[in-house]
């Protein structure tokens, strides 16, 4: 299974959200089509009659058109970032947003600094995009 599947991300956000928020939903990962580089990370709320509750549903989108562009270390570098994006949100509900201390802290605990700029090459991304190789 290459780095550059859906189902790859989905596995690696979900085991990284897990080791930290054990009694998180699954996160929904899926594609973006709009998106042109990168990937975003959000949650939706809903009423569960069943459970008599709101439910957090943690979800991740990322960049359709230019996700193959990416490095192995570059794709893993984004799933951890929005791996976090999504920990912050399910701690600490909409204080958690953006990259603030608690995003930081998350990062630490993944492993990884807490840089936020993109590492991704502009101008690897613009020639992808040209030359139409995106789906």
């Amino acid at each position: 299974m290459g780095a550059h599947t859906l189902e790859y991300a989905t596995k690696r956000v979900n085991k990284m959200v897990q080791q930290l928020v054990p009694e998180a939903a699954p996160v929904v990962v899926k594609w973006n089509r709009r998106l042109t580089t990168g990937a975003l990370a959000r949650v939706k709320s809903k009423w569960s009659h069943r459970e008599q509750r709101w439910v957090v549903l943690p979800f991740v989108e990322l960049a359709a058109k230019t996700w193959a562009v990416h490095t192995p270390k570059e794709l893993e570098h984004t799933l951890t970032h929005e791996t976090a994006h999504v920990v912050s949100l399910l701690r600490h509900g909409l204080g958690g947003r953006g990259h603030g201390h608690l995003w930081r802290g998350i990062m630490y605990e993944l492993g990884l600094p807490a840089e936020h700029e993109n590492t991704i090459s502009r101008t690897r991304v613009v020639t992808h995009l040209k030359k139409g190789q995106h789906a």
